[in-house]
């Protein structure tokens, strides 16, 4: 009879290890932040850029073009490196000689990246930083490019 309470807990261990691993798996997944995502073209995005002309209706979502001197001010963004992630059209900018997209905040580079033809998605790791002023506050992320800046 000693044999059966040890027998027990050996049954157990495969529920117990699934039970654990979901619990941690639950616990990465709900404490993971959710992404904060900002749809230029819908209202209430104005304190979130300068320089885009005036929203247009696409099929499946609004956007806006980008002007002359266009840029994003990140309310929110983290003061360490973060992921910024672009839904672009490069039909223009793959057309010319020098199809680089370039993020720039006061007067320094902070990413760059060539952009294709169509609609596609851009993810640009950003440096720590790269989205705020020297006080903490938003800065301007210019966006430039050769249609931008001749």
């Amino acid at each position: 009879m000693t044999t059966a309470p040890r027998a027990m807990p050996l049954r157990l261990l495969p529920v117990a290890l699934v039970l654990l691993l979901a619990a941690l798996g639950l616990l990465l997944l709900l404490g993971q932040p959710r992404p904060w995502t900002l749809d230029l073209g819908k209202s209430g995005d104005s304190r979130f850029f300068y320089g885009f002309y005036n929203a247009e209706q696409g099929v499946n979502e609004d956007f806006r073009w980008t002007g002359r001197s266009s840029g994003l001010m990140l309310h929110g963004a983290p003061a360490g490196a973060f992921q910024l992630e672009l839904r672009l059209n490069g039909e223009r900018k793959a057309s010319l000689d020098d199809p680089i997209i370039r993020l720039v905040q006061r007067g320094q580079e902070v990413a760059r990246f060539p952009v294709q033809t169509g609609w596609r998605v851009y993810r640009v790791l950003l440096p720590p930083g790269a989205a705020l002023g020297p006080d903490g506050n938003p800065a301007p992320l210019e966006i430039i490019s050769a249609t931008s800046r001749p």
